[in-house]
């Protein structure tokens, strides 16, 4: 009696690029030096100029996708994770451009997925790349009464966490692997949001669902922060304030948000504050104020991108 053969797990790794070539080039030769086998895919949001012929000639086995116009991080992701369903992956794995990974950073995610079947998203741990045994994230937290998103063990070092894995409220759409059938069932990234939480949003509705959300330390990576993160920018101001109270309509009970909004009202003060009378930065605080406007008429016109365009950039 022969035993019958297994096809092993199709993993695709899904990269979204804007203007950053020179990480994303740096990104996709670390996961060439890595182990194991799967496919990458490419999808650039606006770059300009258009950047085909550098990533065809020099990855000639990526699969390359364009979008015309930055899309904003969920649509643009989701143009790969669809081709990647569409193409028959049993896994995917999203991944920011500005990252390096370790040689066997994708088989310990691979396998705790394979083991258990009721494990949605699997991710494991981010680490500066400027400071390699610093922690960035270590599993993920979302706190109802306050909105706001924890980072575990962030700026800490491996010796002051625990090894061992763990469930968690959301992997960081930075590193993490999805079950596609999880997908094809409770749907893919929230275009709404087109910029910063639609990862948690996705997180916790996989949860709701039923599904694990399970952290994996063995597996780890590098994240160049700095290149991508301005925390004073409009953009940056008006889509974490407009999110926050985006996720508490969407995923709070009505008691939850009672309890949510003294402290949704004191970070935006505090915001003010602090960019009014220490920053002078004037474009900033509009940039929290029309945010607020927006999040509680659950303002996402414009592709998600909402009153961005009347922001000074």
């Amino acid at each position: 009696m022969t035993e019958r053969s297994i096809a092993p797990p199709r993993v695709a790794i899904v990269l979204l690029n804007c203007n950053r070539n020179d990480d994303t080039r740096n990104c996709i030769r670390s996961l060439q030096d890595s182990a194991g086998a799967f496919d990458v895919i490419l999808v650039d949001n606006g770059t300009t100029p258009n950047p085909q012929e550098l990533y065809k000639t020099e990855f000639p086995d990526v699969v390359f996708l364009r979008n015309e116009e930055n899309l904003g991080t969920p649509k643009g992701n989701n143009v790969g994770i669809r081709y990647a369903l569409e193409h028959g992956a049993t896994y995917i794995l999203m991944l920011n451009n500005d990252t390096t990974v370790d040689k066997g950073f994708l088989w310990p995610l691979v396998n705790a997925m394979e083991a258990d079947r009721t494990i949605g998203v699997a991710g494991g741990k981010i680490y500066y790349h400027s400071e390699p045994k610093r922690i960035w994230f270590a599993g993920g937290r979302f706190n109802r009464r306050t909105a706001r998103v924890e980072h575990v063990g962030m700026l800490k070092l491996d010796s002051e966490l625990s090894p061992t894995r763990r469930e968690d409220d959301f992997i960081s759409g930075c590193f993490a692997m999805f079950r596609a059938s999880v997908l094809n069932n409770v749907g893919l990234l929230d275009e709404q949001f087109f910029a910063y939480m639609e990862d948690v949003d996705l997180n916790l509705r996989i949860k709701n669902a039923g599904y694990r959300l399970v952290y994996v330390p063995e597996a780890f990576i590098y994240h160049k922060i700095s290149t991508t993160i301005k925390v004073d920018s409009p953009f940056y101001l008006y889509f974490n304030m407009r999110n926050k109270i985006l996720m508490v309509k969407k995923h709070c009970t009505p008691i939850e948000r009672v309890l949510s909004a003294p402290y949704l009202t004191f970070f935006a003060g505090r915001q003010l504050i602090r960019l009014t009378i220490k920053w002078r930065n004037w474009p900033g605080a509009k940039a929290i104020i029309v945010g607020v406007r927006d999040g509680l008429r659950s303002y996402t016109a414009n592709g998600g991108k909402g009153s961005l365009d009347g922001l000074s950039q």
